[in-house]
């Protein structure tokens, strides 16, 4: 008897779709496409990482980064923006738009890495961010390390050695 009475309220009831214009209001805390900011993203890749079904992907290219996103995989979970230790991810307030190709609305970043001051070669960029998270005490020394590229971060490592090594001869 139950069915009969959802039936019976469905034919009497008016309509409970909106026409055209008109839409649902979105809820306050909504997720939609992740979006970048090209200029604070630093290539780590923990939002890679992190994402639980693939949608982002980050690869080096020598000199700088590509970072892919997909949202046709994306589960819109936010735990890539969560995750990112500079900020640059955020995710719009509004639904995606309808798209008929696939990877139609797939977003596509060339980065290049920052240059090392020591020999003007790609170096991997770390934040201050990033550097107080790991780290309790953060020197300027060790700022400047940070900097560098790897070849050259090895040759200081290696003279500080060395040096050390002749101090105590």
């Amino acid at each position: 008897m139950n069915i009969l009475r959802v039936v019976l309220n469905n034919l009497i009831r008016k309509p409970l779709t909106l026409r055209f214009p008109k839409r649902v209001p979105l809820p306050e805390k909504f997720r939609g496409l992740v979006q970048i900011d090209t200029d604070k993203c630093i290539g780590c890749s923990i939002c890679a990482y992190v994402c639980v079904d693939g949608s982002i992907k980050v690869t080096d290219r020598g000199d700088g980064y590509e970072w892919a996103y997909d949202p046709g995989f994306c589960t819109f979970c936010e735990r890539c923006v969560h995750f990112c230790p500079v900020s640059a991810l955020t995710m719009e307030a509004k639904p995606a738009p309808a798209y008929i190709q696939r990877n139609e609305l797939q977003q596509i970043h060339h980065m290049t890495y920052p240059v090392c001051p020591e020999c003007g070669q790609p170096a991997h960029a770390v934040s201050d961010v990033l550097l107080s998270q790991a780290f309790s005490k953060v020197t300027d020394e060790f700022r400047e390390w940070v900097h560098l590229c790897d070849r050259c971060r090895r040759r200081r490592y290696q003279k500080m050695i060395k040096d050390s090594y002749k101090a105590r001869s």
